[in-house]
């Protein structure tokens, strides 16, 4: 049954190309094959200079640019990854900042007609998908890190990573 369209299944029309068997043999899909270049992204480059944080950023906020640079330096950092980590260590602020504010009022505030649920969790909910967007596209996240084969890279199986995390811990 292997390259049959799906209207034939019964299940509607589907999108994209059809099935071709004979593309994997010529090397025209888009998956990468054992043996294929690894992105100079993901290549480990040498340690050298880590960016300072900038100068307007909380103090708090620079201790976490400092934790995120010096993960990242050793995968090939780019000057214009810099705005991008900029981003999200703001982000991660700004989502420990409205935590805060949350747990010192609560989560029902007073409103104009009454008590209400305190704008401050939006605030919280919408930060903390700001920086799981920014920690995906650097690698950061546990998912993120399968997928793009960093561990392998670094000679690092998955259990051997968690197991350096919890020790850490």
């Amino acid at each position: 049954m292997v390259g049959l369209a799906a209207p034939e299944r019964g299940l509607g029309r589907v999108k994209g190309r059809p099935n071709d068997p004979k593309r994997r043999r010529r090397g025209t899909g888009h998956r990468r094959q054992a043996g294929d270049a690894i992105p100079v992204a993901l290549v480990p480059q040498p340690e050298s200079n880590v960016p300072e944080p900038p100068d307007d950023l909380p103090d708090e906020a620079k201790l976490m640019w400092i934790a995120v640079v010096e993960e990242l330096q050793p995968r090939g950092l780019r000057p214009g990854d810099l705005f991008g980590i900029e981003a999200m260590v703001v982000a991660a602020y700004r989502h420990r900042q409205a935590r805060r504010k949350i747990d010192e009022l609560g989560i029902l505030v007073k409103g104009l007609t009454g008590p209400m649920v305190n704008p401050l969790i939006r605030m919280e909910r919408d930060e903390a998908a700001t920086f799981l967007r920014w920690a995906e596209q650097f690698g950061i996240t546990l998912s993120s890190r399968i997928r793009m084969g960093l561990l392998q890279l670094a000679g690092e199986t998955m259990a051997q990573s968690l197991e350096r995390t919890l020790q850490e811990e």
